[in-house]
């Protein structure tokens, strides 16, 4: 949704950071997939090399130094990947905290951001329900 905003090195980092989200749990699931393969197309780049994925530590120390609004797109996009399959478990949970702390965003910003996303996800739902029964 806002991914356009971040610079070509933010984009690149986030890609990283998104297949690090991904296989936090041990489970990439298609939807996921799906979810990083749209933000590559939204950013206007290409899906690169799992070989050239930056680890969470060289993710969170670039974030880190981005403005205020950059890390709040930044986990944003993050929660629509974790919720991207349906399921946010404690092991994804835990890896956005991580990265909230890590990129100093504090844990009540986080809360709001996902009660937003819950909010997002119910209502295209319904539109989408809405769209396809006539």
């Amino acid at each position: 949704m806002f991914l356009n905003r971040l610079d070509l090195r933010e984009k690149q980092t986030f890609i990283s950071l998104a297949f690090n989200g991904a296989n936090i749990n041990g489970i990439v699931a298609e939807e996921e997939l799906q979810m990083i393969e749209e933000y590559c197309k939204e950013m206007d780049i290409v899906l690169f090399d799992s070989a050239n994925i930056k680890s969470i530590d060289e993710v969170i120390a670039i974030f880190s130094i981005s403005d205020d609004e950059i890390k709040k797109i930044v986990l944003l996009e993050l929660l629509g990947l974790m919720y991207a399959d349906g399921d946010f478990d404690d092991v994804e949970k835990e890896f956005v905290i991580k990265v909230a702390n890590g990129i100093g965003v504090s844990d009540e910003k986080v809360s709001a951001i996902q009660e937003l996303m819950v909010k997002y996800i119910d209502v295209t739902r319904e539109l989408l329900g809405c769209i396809e029964n006539s």
